[in-house]
C-alpha cells in the first residue's frame, strides 16, 4: 500500500508539474511585464512597447500579438514594455537596461500605438541599430517611420459605422456613447469627440449627444433608456462605485447584458468585443485580428519570407463595417454585406472566450479529470484495505477466541482437581509432608484462578467486538446485591490490614440490571483499591439514592492515579506508566471491560485522583422502570464463592 501511495504521489506531483508549465504558456509566462528584468531572460526576444493597454481593445490587441507568436514562434519570448506616463529619457534608460539584461538579443520590435512607434521613429536606430520595428496602431493616417520599420495602422470609421446603424433606427433622436475614463485618453475619444463637433456644427443636424460615464452603477444611467436613445459601448459598467472605490467592472457581456435588463433600446458595440446575443451588433473593429495580424507578420520577420523594408506602412484591409446578431436579422433587415454571427448557447463565447481562455478552461477540466480518477483510484485502494484489515480482525478475534475457550477447558480441569486435593486433605485422605508442600498447592491454586480470569476477560472482550455479550436484566435490590460483594470481600481487605467499609443512604433501590455483571464490576473495581492500597488504609463503598440514578462510589487511601493517566485506565491493554504500578501484574482488559459493561446498562464510570491521596471511582446507573417491579429475586449464586476466588486470585496468597 505504501508503495501505491507513492505512486499516487508522483503522479500527482508530475500533473501539477505539467499544469503549471501549460498554464504558464497559456497564461504567457514567455510575457516579461516588467520594466526592470533579471539576467535570466532567455535568449531570442521579442519587446512589445506601447503607451496604453487598459481597454478592451488593447488588451484583445496584445492577446492576439501573444497568442500567435506562442503558436509560431514557440522558441522566443515576450518582453512587454509600457511608455506610460514616461519621459523620453526614462524611456531611453529602461530600454537600454532590457537591452542589458537580455544579452543584445532582442530580435524584433513589436509597437502596439501611434505614440511608441513616433518614438521609435526618432530613437530606434541608436537604440537597436538594424533590429526589424513592427508596429500597429489605431489611427487615420500614415505617421513617418524609419528605414528599419513597418507595419499597419487601423483606420476607425464612427461616421460610416454610425450612418449605417442610422438608417435602421430613424426615430432615433439621441446617441449615447458609454465610456469610461480609460477611453478618455484614447484615440478613440478624439474620433467621437470629432464626429460629435461635426453633427453639432451642421444646421440639418436633429440629434443629441451625450457621452456617459461607465464609471457609475448600470441601476443609474438614465440616458440609455431614454425613449428613442441609441446606445453605443465602448467599455464594460462598473458593477460597484464608491468616491473612494475604485470599483470593479463587468465584462463586455455582462454589461449588454445588464443594459438589455433595462432597456429596449438599440444598443451596439464600439468594437467587436462588444458584440453579445443581448444586443444587435458591434463595430467590425477587432483588436484580437490586428495582433493576430501583427504576430503573423513578425513570424514571417523573424523566419527570413518577409522583409521589414518591403512591409512598409499600409492601412488594414477594410472589410464589412458591421457584424450583425443572426437572431435579430428578420427585425432589421440589416444588407447582406453584413457579417452574422449566430450565438448558440447563453454566453457570447466569441466576446468572452478568446482562444487562450479556452485552452486554459480545457485544460484545467483534463487536470479536475484526472484528480477525480486519482481520488476514485485512492478511494478503491482504501476500501479495499479496510476490507483486509476487517477480514485481518476478524480472524484475530476469532482466533483469540477459539484459543480462549480451548484454554478454559484444561483450567477448569486443573482448578477442580485442586479444590478436590483440598476436599482430600480436610477428610485425611492425602497428608502432605511439610506446610511448604501444602503453600505449594496455594500457589497453584491462585495462579490457575489468575489465568482463567485472565481466559474469561479475553473471551467476554470478543464478544463485545463480535456483538455476542449480552446483559440479562432483572429486578434486584442493588444496594442488598453491591453489599454482598463488599463484604465478601472483607476477609481478603484484612489480610492485607485494610479497613474495608460500606455506607448507603437507603437500604433498598430496586432496579433492572444484571447482577452478575454488576458484581464482576464491584469486585473488580474492589480489587484494583486492594491492590494499590497500603497496609492501614481504607476503602469505603458507598451507594447512593439520587432519584432518577444510583450513584456507586469506591474511594480508597492508595497511591493515586495521574490527572493525565485518567484516559488510559479505561482503555484496552493499557495501564498506567509508571514503577509504583509496573510491582502489580495486570493485563489492562479490567477497567476496559468494566466500562463496557456499564455503558451497557446506560451508565458512565468515571475516576477521579490525586498522586499519594487516593482514588475514587464513580458508577452512575439509570433507575429503569422493570417489567415486574414488585418482582424482587432471592440472589443465592452458587458460583458466587468461586468467582469471588477469581476476581481477587492476586491475594489467594495471603489466605
Amino acid at each position: 500500500m505504501i508503495n501505491i501511495k507513492k505512486l499516487l504521489l508522483i503522479f500527482c506531483l508530475s500533473i501539477l508539474i505539467i499544469f503549471s508549465f501549460n498554464i504558464s504558456s497559456f497564461a504567457n509566462t514567455n510575457l516579461y511585464n516588467n520594466k526592470y528584468v533579471s539576467d535570466a531572460i532567455p535568449s531570442n526576444n521579442i519587446l512589445v512597447m506601447n503607451s496604453c493597454n487598459k481597454t478592451d481593445f488593447h488588451s484583445s490587441l496584445f492577446e492576439g500579438l501573444s497568442l500567435s507568436i506562442e503558436d509560431n514562434l514557440p522558441n522566443y519570448k515576450i518582453i512587454k514594455n509600457s511608455t506610460i506616463g514616461l519621459s523620453d529619457d526614462e524611456i531611453i534608460a529602461n530600454i537600454k537596461a532590457l537591452i542589458r539584461d537580455s544579452k543584445n538579443n532582442i530580435k524584433l520590435v513589436v509597437c502596439l500605438d501611434s505614440n511608441s512607434t513616433s518614438f521609435f521613429e526618432k530613437y530606434g536606430v541608436d537604440l537597436f541599430g538594424s533590429t526589424p520595428i513592427l508596429f500597429g496602431y489605431e489611427g487615420d493616417n500614415p505617421i513617418p517611420i524609419g528605414s528599419n520599420m513597418g507595419g499597419i495602422f487601423a483606420p476607425y470609421n464612427l461616421e460610416e459605422f454610425l450612418d449605417t446603424i442610422l438608417i435602421q433606427h430613424k426615430n432615433t433622436t439621441q446617441i449615447n456613447f458609454l465610456i469610461s475614463k480609460d477611453i478618455r485618453d484614447t484615440y478613440f475619444f478624439d474620433k467621437i469627440e470629432e464626429y460629435i463637433n461635426k453633427k453639432l456644427s451642421d444646421p440639418t443636424n436633429t440629434l443629441y449627444y451625450n457621452v456617459v460615464d461607465a464609471g457609475q452603477s448600470y441601476d443609474s444611467i438614465p440616458p440609455l433608456t431614454k425613449e428613442h436613445s441609441l446606445n453605443i459601448v465602448y467599455s464594460p459598467i462598473r458593477l460597484k462605485y464608491s468616491e473612494n472605490d475604485l470599483g470593479r467592472y463587468s465584462t463586455p457581456y455582462g454589461s449588454l447584458e445588464k443594459i438589455f435588463s433595462k432597456t429596449s433600446n438599440p444598443t451596439y458595440g464600439g468594437f467587436k468585443t462588444f458584440g453579445t446575443r443581448f444586443n444587435i451588433g458591434a463595430y467590425m473593429y477587432d483588436g484580437f485580428s490586428i495582433g493576430t495580424k501583427l504576430g503573423d507578420y513578425a513570424s514571417s520577420i523573424l523566419k527570413g519570407s518577409l522583409s521589414i523594408s518591403t512591409l512598409g506602412i499600409n492601412p488594414v484591409d477594410k472589410g464589412p463595417i458591421l457584424f450583425i446578431n443572426e437572431e435579430l436579422q428578420s427585425l432589421y433587415k440589416f444588407p447582406n454585406k453584413f457579417y452574422k454571427t449566430v450565438y448558440y448557447n447563453a454566453g457570447n463565447t466569441e466576446s468572452n472566450y478568446s482562444k487562450r481562455k479556452i485552452r486554459i478552461l480545457s485544460f484545467v477540466a483534463i487536470i479536475t479529470f484526472f484528480l477525480l480518477i486519482i481520488c476514485i483510484v485512492i478511494n478503491c485502494f482504501k476500501r479495499k484495505a479496510l476490507k483486509e484489515r476487517q477480514k485481518l480482525d476478524f480472524i484475530k478475534t476469532n482466533f483469540i477466541a477459539n484459543v480462549s475457550h480451548e484454554l478454559r477447558t484444561p483450567l477448569n480441569i486443573i482448578i477442580s482437581t485442586i479444590q478436590l486435593f483440598d476436599v482430600y486433605s480436610e477428610n485425611g485422605e492425602i497428608i502432605y509432608n511439610s506446610d511448604r508442600a501444602k503453600e505449594k498447592t496455594k500457589y497453584l491454586k491462585g495462579n490457575s484462578f489468575r489465568l482463567l480470569r485472565l481466559v474469561n476477560n479475553i473471551i467476554d472482550i470478543t464478544k463485545i467486538d463480535s456483538g455476542y455479550f449480552t446483559i440479562n436484566k432483572t429486578s434486584i435490590n442493588i444496594v442488598e446485591v453491591i453489599e454482598e460483594v463488599t463484604l465478601s470481600s472483607v476477609a481478603y481487605a484484612e489480610k492485607k490490614e485494610i479497613n474495608l467499609i460500606f455506607d448507603t443512604n437507603v437500604e433498598e433501590i430496586i432496579l433492572s440490571v444484571d447482577s452478575d455483571k454488576i458484581e464482576r464490576i464491584i469486585l473488580n473495581l474492589l480489587s484494583n483499591a486492594l491492590k494499590f492500597t497500603p497496609p492501614s488504609g481504607t476503602i469505603t463503598v458507598t451507594v447512593l439514592d439520587n432519584i432518577t440514578c444510583v450513584t456507586v462510589i469506591i474511594t480508597d487511601t492508595g497511591i493515586g492515579i495521574a490527572e493525565d493517566q485518567f484516559d488510559i485506565i479505561f482503555k484496552r491493554f493499557r495501564q498506567v506508566d509508571g514503577p509504583t504500578y509496573n510491582k502489580s501484574e495486570g493485563s489492562g482488559i479490567g477497567l476496559a471491560l468494566c466500562k463496557s459493561m456499564i455503558e451497557m446498562h446506560n451508565g458512565t464510570i468515571k475516576v477521579e485522583s490525586k498522586i499519594n491521596e487516593g482514588t475514587s471511582f464513580i458508577l452512575t446507573i439509570p433507575i429503569e422502570k422493570s417489567e415486574n417491579p414488585d418482582h424482587v429475586p432471592n440472589l443465592q449464586n452458587t458460583n458466587k464463592h468461586d468467582i469471588i476466588q477469581v476476581e481477587y486470585s492476586d491475594f489467594l496468597n495471603y489466605m
